[in-house]
């Protein structure tokens, strides 16, 4: 997907950029008040709310590792691209 956006736009990869931090922070708030609400009330520790719990682990992660990497990788595609149309 970056390789079509290096050619012709740099709006495209912009956009990308400020959605990709707005999902890593709510996925970030989200998950935290799942795992939060899981933790704190009993009545929801039941086997198919287990199940949500470790999807909420594994999706924080997501948030926390993975979209800051991907926001990273574009910024460098972008300023390199940028420093290309430069000089």
């Amino acid at each position: 997907m970056i390789i079509i956006l290096i050619g012709k736009y740099e709006y495209p990869i912009l956009l990308n950029v400020i959605f990709n931090i707005g999902l890593m922070f709510t996925a970030a708030v989200g998950n935290i008040l799942i795992i939060f609400s899981f933790m704190l009330v009993s009545s929801m520790r039941t086997t198919s709310n287990y199940v949500l719990f470790e999807l909420a682990l594994t999706d924080l992660c997501v948030g926390l590792i993975v979209h800051p990497l991907y926001i990273l990788a574009l910024y460098r595609v972008y300023k390199k691209k940028f420093l290309i149309v430069k000089s």
